[in-house]
């Protein structure tokens, strides 16, 4: 048996910067085009011939990233064509677990993935070692007790081509412990202890000094104790404030990345998406908080005045087991919801949820494009 393996360097003039995770779904979405019998041609249609510069990493991607081919002993030409399909590491290297095999049987297409490329090279009495499948899912919490899921499902009453293509994200709510709520009354708890000991302290000096010595510094324990408490009361003032001003910044920021995340996803998927600028507006209209907690009969008033045929809803669900007393790590927990609601009709379309997951979103997302595309099959063509 002749073995030949082969690199494949496509060079392109001038290379787009994406995002590691953004090229992995994209081919991951590509690999629902193909099916076997497909020429190799065909297949290069479809998944592309393309170099990537990632922004966050000091590497390039290629389309197709590598390519390894076998000649039988009876002329049989087994090829093996690998795409970047799954990003588990930032480190500057891709290795095979980030990476999914098509296989061709003499320039036509069989099959892709680890196992069915396994199969294959048994079949043909390849002697190589391959490994199988390697699960696609990133723990976000190892020690967890809780285990990394990913929930997706469409509606099948629902027409989701004709009647949820334009959507509108109108809420995004977030719900963490510690809260807000219980981070202020630890502040004034400390506050509140911090005064009582000072007046310890002052009653222990009382105790030690003559009443007649106690009498004559009096004035000056006063003083003392008046001007001690405005520090404090400023110094803890600042504090919260901060503490407040961190918060509300935080929560701007993950509403920010939380929509930039799901309006990327819908619009991968096909749908098109009511811009932010105009939903923040109509949501000051309607007296709600932007992107804020709003509910389903207030979110389908939104979509009417922004002429959408589906609002969606983000929920998120956090707990910092680090924060419990005594800390556990098993306790801490990530879930993320989200749905879409028809706006005409009111019925639910889509659903997603994922917990405990680094790339939850993006996973959830390539299970949703799964299951519109099997409901839907001319929806990619």
């Amino acid at each position: 048996m002749k073995i030949l393996l082969t690199l494949i360097f496509f060079v392109v003039a001038c290379a787009p910067r994406i995002p590691p995770v953004q090229i992995a779904t994209e081919n991951r979405v590509n690999l629902l085009r193909l099916s076997p019998g497909m020429t190799k041609d065909q297949m290069f249609e479809i998944m592309g011939i393309k170099k990537y510069n990632e922004n966050s990493m000091a590497t390039t991607v290629t389309n197709p990233h590598r390519n390894e081919a076998y000649t039988t002993s009876d002329g049989t030409l087994l090829e093996a064509i690998f795409y970047y399909t799954n990003v588990t590491m930032y480190d500057n290297v891709i290795t095979d677990d980030e990476l999914t095999p098509l296989i061709l049987i003499d320039g036509t297409l069989v099959g892709w993935g680890w196992n069915f490329y396994r199969d294959t090279t048994r079949k043909y009495d390849i002697d190589i070692e391959i490994k199988g499948e390697t699960p696609l899912i990133i723990s976000l919490h190892p020690e967890s007790e809780i285990p990394p899921t990913i929930r997706t499902s469409v509606n099948k009453n629902v027409n989701i081509l004709r009647d949820c293509h334009r959507i509108a994200i109108v809420g995004i709510t977030r719900h963490s412990i510690p809260t807000l709520e219980t981070m202020l009354n630890e502040y004034k708890d400390a506050r509140t202890k911090g005064t009582l000991d000072m007046e310890l302290e002052h009653i222990a000096a009382r105790a030690t000094l003559d009443s007649a010595v106690y009498s004559a510094a009096y004035p000056y324990f006063q003083e003392m104790n008046v001007a001690a408490e405005k520090a404090q009361d400023s110094l803890w003032g600042a504090h919260m404030q901060t503490l407040i001003n961190d918060h509300a910044a935080n929560e701007l920021h993950f509403k920010r990345i939380t929509y930039e995340a799901y309006e990327s996803n819908f619009l991968k998927c096909g749908f098109d998406m009511i811009e932010r600028d105009r939903i923040d507006a109509v949501l000051q209209e309607l007296n709600l908080s932007e992107l804020g907690l709003i509910d389903d009969k207030s979110a389908i008033t939104a979509g009417k005045m922004l002429a959408a045929q589906a609002v969606c809803l983000i929920e998120n669900y956090s707990t910092d087991g680090e924060y419990f007393e005594p800390p556990n790590p098993k306790a801490s927990f990530y879930r993320e919801t989200f749905k879409v609601i028809i706006v005409e009709t009111g019925q639910i379309a889509l659903t997603g949820m994922n917990q405990n997951l680094v790339n939850g979103t993006e996973l959830m997302f390539y299970g949703l494009a799964t299951r519109i595309l099997a409901q839907y099959p001319p929806l990619i063509e």
